[in-house]
């Protein structure tokens, strides 16, 4: 049986400003041919025209179309982890631990909602993508970053039960990028919205319980 061969990668990480500004170029025209013309359409010219640049300067930074958009894949994670990082910062704020993660998850489906197209896009279009890995992405990324936010709850269980905490964590993440996704793109037909939401909610704060 034949090797998989690796994924293609960037072919450097830039470390000049304005390099890092023509990459980020690059990987938003993508984002915007790829949401308007479809994943065949796509292609190395038709982005780097996109960009204002050369098609020299677009191989430069990308060897190929699969590796600008495995970093479009990441961008969009690393924008997402940003999101909900800010977006929990908010609701720490908030004394009533269910309404916070109520006004959370309403957060991330805005978010969601306001980039459908391209998370469609990343879900359906890509090949070698699928909606299961992305999802383990963004937990790993939201696991590391997560000591950061000073949930309370959360901190507790860790320095309680660090298996436990483990198991909710990495659960509760995976299922709840799935049910995100769910409830802001493909909703369930007579089910209204709030009646998803309080059900994610409640499975996040069940999970936290003693």
């Amino acid at each position: 049986m034949p090797k998989k061969k690796p994924a293609a990668e960037a072919r450097r990480v830039p470390k000049q400003k304005r390099s890092r500004e023509t990459v980020v170029a690059i990987i938003q025209a993508t984002a915007d041919v790829l949401t308007r013309l479809g994943y065949e359409k796509t292609t190395t010219n038709r982005i780097a025209e996109r960009a204002g640049i050369s098609i020299g300067t677009f191989y430069h930074f990308f060897p190929n179309k699969e590796s600008v958009f495995r970093a479009l894949v990441d961008h969009a994670l690393m924008e997402t982890t940003q999101y909900v990082v800010i977006g929990s910062r908010e609701v720490l704020e908030r004394p009533d631990l269910e309404n916070a993660t109520r006004r959370l998850i309403l957060i991330c489906i805005g978010m969601l909602r306001r980039r459908e197209k391209l998370a469609r896009a990343i879900f359906n279009e890509i090949p070698g993508t699928s909606q299961a890995g992305i999802i383990r992405a963004a937990e790993e990324r939201l696991v590391a970053v997560l000591p950061q936010l000073g949930f309370p709850d959360l901190d507790r269980l860790r320095r309680r039960d660090p298996v436990r905490y483990e198991a909710a964590v990495r659960l509760l993440l995976g299922m709840g990028s799935a049910g995100l996704y769910r409830i802001a793109l493909d909703p369930p037909e007579g089910v209204p919205e709030e009646v998803l939401v309080g059900t994610l909610v409640r499975m996040f704060l069940g999970a936290l319980k003693d």
